[in-house]
């Protein structure tokens, strides 16, 4: 019962705050001398960007990361419950699956991390240091399944 409250609060979340990060992010649709540097992704399949129909919708999204990043965040956060639930679900709670997947999440969150630490905004900056927290978390996730193990394979061999 408390998995299903957990995804269906996270999905919630994840809607709204998607909405509002779209929304915000639409603001580059009226600044262009913001393209250059921050539609990434239009530029990278489209080439140029002439006029604001052009921009693709990610970059909205990525526009309200680096310049309001709460709701992001909250996006961020509320996806990682949802994959986690999904994770575990999947795995019926198999603490081997449940470690690589906490393994993939440690190394995506730390090249992630990685590669927005020196961003001059404050917004890709905050998302950096989420990242690393997710990191962390991912770490004693994997820490804590692994010793769990361990003291039921050491109790077993005791008695």
């Amino acid at each position: 019962m408390r998995s299903i409250v957990i995804v269906v609060i996270s999905s919630v979340v994840f809607l709204f705050s998607s909405f509002v990060t779209w929304y915000e992010g639409s603001a580059l649709l009226a600044k262009p001398w913001e393209w250059d540097h921050t539609a990434i992704f239009t530029r990278l399949l489209k080439g140029t960007i002439e006029s604001p129909d052009t921009i693709l919708p990610i970059d909205h999204f990525f526009y309200a990361a680096k310049f309001s990043p709460f709701f992001p965040l909250l996006m961020l956060v509320s996806s990682f419950l949802l994959l986690q639930q999904t994770v575990s679900w999947l795995s019926k709670g198999n603490r081997r699956t449940l470690s690589i997947c906490y393994g993939f999440s440690l190394f995506g969150s730390l090249l992630i991390f990685f590669l927005l630490k020196q961003s001059p905004t404050y917004g890709l900056q905050s998302l950096s240091w989420f990242f690393l927290v997710l990191a962390v978390l991912s770490v004693g996730l994997i820490v804590h399944l692994t010793l769990g193990r361990n003291k039921i394979i050491g109790k077993k061999l005791l008695s």
